[in-house]
């Protein structure tokens, strides 16, 4: 079972696959909730996206942007807490460390919810944090021989 996380500090995109590739499950989870699933399923691949990775962000034109700017990054920050906190809670639980998947696996269907059920044929509810997760989740999956020890 693989089970991918998108981090974010109030709700993280999950993907549960199962053995076959399959989405078992695709939630919007709280930090609390992903402590119960990482101990129920503490044997599970744990992936999390690397959001450590991204290391800058740039203000187009910095007098027109402030307030965006100074938001973004405020976002970004919350999101690369929530990261290190769920990967220490994983590997302090599982005594595994999660596998960093690359930023961006999603994007051809992160903002297209219609593209992503016709590809994966899913029919529930998506965000882009699920649909992100999925991405993750995948990634592990195609690449479980090289990334699952």
């Amino acid at each position: 079972m693989i089970i991918a996380i998108d981090p974010d500090l109030k709700k993280s995109g999950v993907c549960i696959l199962n053995d076959d590739g399959e989405i078992n499950f695709l939630l919007s989870m709280s930090i609390c909730e992903l402590l119960r699933i990482i101990t129920v399923y503490e044997d599970a691949t744990f992936a999390l996206e690397d959001v450590n990775k991204v290391k800058t962000i740039y203000a187009r034109n910095r007098r027109d942007n402030a307030a965006v700017g100074l938001k973004i990054a405020q976002s970004v920050g919350m999101v690369k807490g929530a990261a290190t906190l769920i990967e220490d809670l994983i590997t302090g639980i599982t005594g595994n460390n999660p596998i960093l998947a690359p930023v961006g696996l999603g994007k051809q269907f992160k903002n297209d919810a219609k593209l992503f059920k016709e590809l994966t044929g899913y029919q529930g509810s998506t965000n882009e944090d699920k649909r992100d997760a999925y991405a993750i989740a995948r990634w592990v999956w195609v690449n479980r021989e090289r990334l699952v020890k």
